[in-house]
């Protein structure tokens, strides 16, 4: 059975241009009921950006190796929609210490706006609490 991991919230302020790392909590596995597990489904709402950009999700484990990057993902996306779920071809493992990042392709403009990212994941089934 698949658990929702909370609400991951990211803001990409007007002149971001550069990754921007997940705030507090700042790790995945920080989150309330979160231990160790599987990936199997994220879902990204992008802001209607004033300059329209594409975004990059990125997963990094505790010593900051690259773990994950999703493809772009365009402006004004939804999971709702459909064009902001991805389902990734091979579960992505996640332990103590991962973090999330998003990078905009370029300078959001206007105000920028705050990326959401709701993630489903498998829990270990061997890990005992």
């Amino acid at each position: 059975m698949s658990k929702l991991i909370p609400r991951i919230s990211i803001v990409l302020p007007n002149g971001a241009s550069a990754e921007v790392r997940q705030s507090a909590p700042t790790k995945i596995s920080q989150n309330d009921g979160v231990y160790q597990g599987d990936i199997t489904i994220l879902k990204v709402v992008t802001p209607n950006f004033s300059t329209p950009r594409t975004t990059t999700i990125r997963i990094y484990d505790k010593n900051g190796h690259l773990k994950y990057a999703s493809s772009a993902i365009a402006n004004n996306s939804t999971a709702a929609s459909g064009n902001g779920t991805i389902y990734p071809a091979v579960p992505i493992p996640i332990c103590d210490g991962d973090y999330v990042s998003a990078e905009p392709s370029g300078d959001p403009g206007g105000t920028g706006g705050t990326v959401t990212i709701d993630m489903e994941y498998k829990p270990d089934v061997f890990i005992t609490l």
